[in-house]
C-alpha cells in the first residue's frame, strides 16, 4: 500500500448532525445558561453512572478543583493535607492539588495496567485521586483499602467514561467517594469541553453546587443573592449540555467500537509478532487512548518510531512523558523520588489513533506500518 494514501489523525470526535441540531435548538432559545439542558444532562448522567447525583462543570479540571475545594469547605480536607496521586497522568491532577493548598504525594504504577500502585505507607494520606488510566479501571481492592483507612477516594474517570469492572455492572465513578469526568475532544464522549462530578454524598453535592456558581446562596428575594463562600464560575452552558445528552445516548456504542478496534489491533500485532507490549484488557476497558509499550532492550528509539509512523501518515503521540514528578515545577520541588516503573514505562509508551469511526483498513495499515518500522 502506498503510505501516502492513508492519513490517520490521532483524533476524530464522534460528532454528527444530531449534536449540531441539539446545539442549534438551544441557540434558538434565550436559555443559554442555567437549568434546562444542564439539569437534564446531570439527571441522565447520574442514572448512567449509577449515583445519586451528577454536577456538570465547564471542564474536567474544574470538576477536580471543585471537589477539592468542597472537601476543604466541609472540613474533610485542610491546607497542607497530603493527597496521593499517580505521577503517570496529566499534570492537571497535581496542579489541582497544589492550587487547593495541599501536597501531592506521587505514587508509582503497575506495568500491566499503568494504573496507580499503592505505596507501602499511606499513614499520612488524607485523600487519593485514583486515575483510571487510558480507560482501564483501577483495581477495586485499592479503592476499598483506602476507604477502609479513612482516605477520601476521588475517582478520576476523565479517560474512562463507560468503563466498568468485570462481574459487576458498576461503572467507574460510582465506587469512590466521588468521580470526575472530562468531555474534552479526545475523550470517550465530548461536548468540545466540559466535565461532570458524580457522588452519592448529599452534603458534597450541595457544597459543589454552591461553589460552582460564585458561592452564591439561593435567592433571598427576586432581586438579591448573597455569596456565603468564595466560589467560582464553573458552570456548563446549555449548548454543551444539549450536545452531551446526545453523546451520552451513544456512549455505550462508542465504548463497544473502541473495544472492538483495540481487540483487533491486539490480535494483529500479536499475529505479526511485532515486538511491543499491547494494552492489557483488565476489566471492561474502554481504550480512550490505545497505548503500546516498546519492549525493554529494543534498539529502536521511540523518537525514531514516532517519526517513521508520522511519515507514513499515522499521527501517533506520547502520553504521558515526562511524568509529573519529572516536570520542571515538580522536579525542582520533589527531586528524584524513585518511581522506577513510571520512569521506565513513560520512556517506552506510544499512543496510536483510537476513535469509534476507525476503519478496519486503517487498523490493518497501522499494524503494517508498525511491522515495517519495528520488525
Amino acid at each position: 500500500m502506498d503510505s501516502a494514501i492513508l492519513k490517520i489523525p490521532f483524533l476524530m470526535p464522534p460528532l454528527g448532525d444530531e449534536e449540531i441540531e441539539a446545539a442549534s435548538r438551544v441557540m434558538r432559545t434565550k436559555y443559554l445558561t442555567g437549568g434546562g439542558e444542564a439539569d437534564l444532562f446531570e439527571k441522565e448522567f447520574a442514572e448512567y453512572i449509577g449515583t445519586e447525583s451528577a454536577i456538570s462543570t465547564n471542564s474536567g479540571t474544574s470538576a477536580l478543583e471543585l471537589v477539592l475545594h468542597a472537601y476543604k469547605c466541609m472540613g474533610a480536607l485542610r491546607p497542607g493535607d497530603k493527597v496521593l496521586i499517580p505521577s503517570f497522568t496529566f499534570v492537571a491532577v497535581a496542579n489541582a492539588v497544589v492550587n487547593a493548598g495541599m501536597e501531592p504525594v506521587f505514587a508509582d504504577i503497575t506495568p500491566q495496567t499503568m494504573n496507580i500502585k499503592l505505596p507501602n505507607n499511606i499513614e499520612d494520606i488524607k485523600a487519593a485521586i485514583i486515575v483510571h488510566t487510558f480507560g482501564t479501571p483501577c483495581d477495586t481492592s485499592i479503592i476499598r483499602y483506602l476507604q477502609s483507612k479513612g482516605v477520601i477516594v476521588i475517582e478520576d474517570c476523565a479517560e474512562a467514561m463507560g468503563a466498568r469492572w468485570w462481574g459487576s455492572q458498576k461503572k467507574v465513578g460510582s465506587r469512590g467517594d466521588c468521580g470526575i469526568f472530562s468531555f474534552a475532544a479526545t475523550k470517550i464522549m465530548t461536548t468540545g469541553d466540559g466535565g461532570m462530578i458524580t457522588t452519592n454524598a448529599t452534603s458534597l453535592t450541595e457544597y459543589i453546587k454552591l461553589l460552582r456558581v460564585h458561592g452564591l446562596s439561593s435567592k433571598i428575594n427576586s432581586d438579591e443573592r448573597s455569596a456565603i463562600l468564595p466560589g467560582h464560575n464553573y458552570r456548563m452552558c446549555n449548548i454543551l449540555a444539549a450536545i452531551g445528552r446526545v453523546q451520552l445516548s451513544k456512549a455505550d456504542e462508542f465504548c463497544k467500537a473502541r473495544r472492538k478496534h483495540a481487540q483487533k489491533l491486539n490480535e494483529l500485532i500479536t499475529m505479526e509478532q511485532i515486538p511491543v507490549l499491547t494494552p492489557w484488557d483488565f476489566h471492561y476497558s474502554v481504550y480512550q487512548i490505545y497505548t503500546i509499550q516498546l519492549k525493554e532492550g529494543d534498539s529502536t528509539t521511540r523518537a525514531a518510531v514516532l517519526k517513521a509512523l508520522r511519515e507514513r501518515g499515522i499521527e501517533a503521540k506520547v502520553y504521558f512523558y515526562p511524568p509529573i514528578h519529572q516536570q520542571a515545577y515538580y522536579s525542582s520541588k520533589y527531586g528524584d523520588i524513585g518511581l522506577k516503573c513510571t520512569d521506565r514505562i513513560s520512556e517506552r509508551v506510544i499512543s496510536l489513533p483510537m476513535y469509534p469511526s476507525l476503519e478496519e483498513e486503517e487498523i490493518e495499515y497501522m499494524v503494517q506500518c508498525l511491522k515495517e518500522v519495528l520488525c
